[in-house]
């Protein structure tokens, strides 16, 4: 990967963070609310895991299936960042259909040709997907965190 991939790829990270801890509304938020919550999804918030819960077998990251194929680019707790040969479209309409059928409450939703943006919420837990045109393919990045 170059540097100018490096950095878009940064950048798409830094604002996807933004954007889900804008999401969690802390200011209505108590301490022992974000402990349980946190407790919640200690388990599944920054770990990729075999098997998503039902019988593809792949790999989950907050709950969510790790799109394939893809490559790992950067991992943090709460963030998964990849890239895929795929299309926006192809990638945004995989996880449209992940979250409906993982019975995640969608809160935002817009798939294009040209980006994807998913913001959902499940007992205890929140996730913000996006995807981005890249280089050569897309770049999608994923954060989990704890949402009431």
């Amino acid at each position: 990967m170059n540097r100018r991939q490096k950095a878009l790829v940064s950048s798409f990270a830094a604002i996807t963070i933004g954007v889900a801890v804008v999401g969690c509304d802390s200011d209505t938020t108590s301490s022992e609310d974000t402990t349980s919550a946190t407790s919640a999804v200690s388990t599944e918030t920054g770990s990729a895991t075999t098997g998503n819960g039902d019988d593809s077998g792949g790999e989950t990251f907050g709950g969510l299936p790790v799109y394939e194929p893809s490559d790992e680019v950067s991992k943090a707790p709460g963030s998964l960042v990849l890239t895929s040969p795929d299309s926006v479209e192809k990638i945004g309409e995989f996880y449209k259909n992940a979250v409906r059928d993982g019975d995640w409450d969608i809160v935002s939703e817009t798939v294009s040709r040209f980006a994807a943006s998913i913001t959902v919420k499940k007992r205890g837990r929140g996730a913000s997907i996006n995807v981005a045109p890249g280089t050569d393919g897309s770049v999608i990045s994923i954060s989990s965190y704890p949402s009431l």
